[in-house]
C-alpha cells in the first residue's frame, strides 16, 4: 500500500471517494466487503484468537495449531509431542511439593526435639544440683530454705512433673526444709 492511497475494503480496489463497485474481499475474494463476519477468513481468525485465549499461547502458537488440526490426524498426531495426561502431572507435582514439604517438618521437628532435649538436661541438672545440696546436712536451715525458694519458682510447667513433685514431697517429709 502506497502512502495516502488505501484500499477500499468494500471493493478491494484503490480508489477515493464513494465505492460504486460491487462488494470483493480482498481476504478471499468472497462476494461480500472485507470487514464481514461471514468471511472465511474472519471466521479463522476469530478461532485462532479463541485458540489463543483459551490456551494462553501466543498467536504464531496458536495459528501453528490452527493448521494442525486442518491437516490429517495421522499427521498431526506424528507431528505434535507426547503430552502426557495432565491430571497425572498435577498429582504429581502436588506429591513431590508434600513430600517437600513432610520432609522439611520432620527435619524442624528433629531441631526442635533436640532443643527440647538439651533444655530439659540443663533443667535437670540444675535440679539435681538444688536437690543435692538441700540433702547435705552441712548446709544451714537458712540456705535450704533459700534452695527450697529456687525450687519453687522453676517454670510451673516443670513443677507439674510427677517426678518433681515426688522429689518435693520427698525434701519437706524428710525435712530438709525448715
Amino acid at each position: 500500500m502506497r502512502q495516502g492511497k488505501h484500499l477500499c475494503y468494500l471493493c478491494g480496489v484503490i480508489h477515493i471517494g464513494h465505492c460504486q463497485q460491487p462488494e470483493k474481499c480482498i481476504n478471499c475474494n468472497g462476494s461480500h466487503n472485507a470487514t464481514s463476519r461471514s468471511s472465511p477468513f474472519y471466521v479463522k481468525e476469530q478461532k485462532i484468537l479463541e485458540l489463543k485465549c483459551r490456551n494462553h499461547i501466543i498467536t504464531g502458537e496458536a495459528k501453528r495449531i490452527f493448521q494442525q488440526n486442518k491437516a490429517k490426524y495421522a499427521e498431526t498426531v506424528k507431528t505434535m509431542p507426547a503430552v502426557s495426561n495432565l491430571e497425572d502431572t498435577i498429582n504429581a507435582k502436588f506429591e513431590s511439593l508434600l513430600q517437600a514439604i513432610n520432609d522439611r517438618f520432620e527435619r524442624y521437628m528433629a531441631i526442635f526435639a533436640d532443643m527440647l532435649q538439651k533444655s530439659m538436661d540443663c533443667i535437670c541438672q540444675n535440679l539435681c544440683k538444688i536437690i543435692a545440696q538441700c540433702v547435705d546436712s552441712s548446709s544451714s536451715p537458712v540456705r535450704k530454705k533459700k534452695l527450697f525458694s529456687n525450687l519453687c519458682q522453676m517454670s510451673p510447667s516443670l513443677l507439674g512433673m510427677p517426678g518433681v513433685q515426688m522429689i518435693q514431697k520427698t525434701c519437706l517429709w524428710a525435712n530438709v526444709f525448715c
